[in-house]
């Protein structure tokens, strides 16, 4: 498990480069811890010609070790032909989570997913 720098509201770090869907975590799955912060900002690259992406936020129980499905893209639809997109979720301080791209189509599709834990 990884800490996310909560000092630097400018620190990103790269937790998920993919190049097809990825399965949901388990509770065997190392997440990302967000600190202090509240909440975490997503940067969203697409790469070769995607025609469609979901991604999800899980985020952990700490007491029983299970993710739990939290915001998806599913109701506020990436766009693809932006190429590059950004998403701000609220999960709360000290928690850990775990970003999943629930789908990604296209031709030879890429899509990388930047973090930045944002304590505003």
């Amino acid at each position: 498990m990884a800490n996310l720098d909560t000092s630097n509201n400018n620190a990103v770090r790269v937790i998920n480069a993919a190049v097809a869907a990825t399965v949901d975590p388990t509770t065997a799955t190392t997440g990302d811890r967000n600190g202090n912060a509240k909440r975490v900002r997503l940067y969203i690259t697409y790469g070769g010609t995607v025609t469609a992406a979901e991604l999800r936020v899980w985020v952990k129980n700490p007491v029983d070790g299970n993710y739990f499905r939290g915001y998806s893209t599913a109701t506020n639809a990436l766009v693809p032909a932006a190429v590059r997109e950004i998403r701000e979720y609220e999960i709360g301080a000290e928690n850990t989570f775990f970003v999943q791209v629930v789908t990604l189509t296209g031709t030879t599709p890429t899509i990388t997913v930047d973090v930045q834990a944002v304590r505003a």
